[in-house]
């Protein structure tokens, strides 16, 4: 779970910074692809763990909710669901600390009780241009960029039409304010990319 403060700046050793806006926000690098994925029209299925906590109900709420299939995101007993603690300043740059809790908990034999093909692709390098937005937040743009980029692959696309594809759903998640919200949907990256 994203515990974010909008900062004027991110603040320094010893320094104290007040505030402006505070928002509890479901994210996780592995949530944040999943659902990426998902609104960008893939099939996805999340193996994870998480905390038998309130944060734990809401972070696998979330992931129902944009579509990604969670069976094997297991509710671990005894233990706190994952946050990050982010600080967001005025130029959408960032500052986390992450405290993994039950994610930590993820065991090899969890990944093998579910099924994952990957693919791997090889070839030339291709330079593909990145889009020029207005940055708001730039929390899950990476993570924007990874859940398309396996839709494209997925769906066949080249590997550079996959990665314009991907390069355009992280500019567009750069343009929103936090993790899972700023997430862009199928259209509006296939817009941006057409552009």
């Amino acid at each position: 779970m994203d515990l974010v403060c909008r900062v004027p700046w991110l603040p320094r050793a010893g320094e104290t910074v007040l505030g402006t806006r505070f928002a509890v926000i479901p994210g996780g690098k592995g949530a944040n692809q999943a659902v990426a994925a998902a609104r960008l029209g893939g099939e996805v299925h999340m193996i994870g763990r998480v905390g038998e906590d309130e944060f734990g109900r809401q972070l696998l709420a979330g992931l129902r909710a944009n579509g990604v299939k969670a069976d094997h995101v297991l509710a671990t007993p005894g233990v706190a669901s994952g946050c990050a603690a982010i600080s967001v300043d005025d130029a959408g740059e960032n500052s986390i600390a992450v405290v993994p809790g039950a994610n930590g908990l993820l065991l090899p034999a969890d990944v093998d009780a579910a099924e994952g093909l990957t693919s791997v692709h090889s070839g030339s390098v291709t330079h593909v241009a990145p889009f020029v937005v207005k940055v708001v937040d730039t929390t899950a743009a990476g993570d924007a960029f990874t859940g398309a980029l396996a839709v494209g692959l997925a769906e066949g696309m080249s590997l550079p039409a996959a990665a314009r594809f991907a390069n355009a759903a992280g500019a567009l998640c750069c343009t929103r304010f936090g993790a899972q919200p700023a997430l862009p949907m199928r259209d509006a990256a296939e817009k941006l990319r057409s552009s």
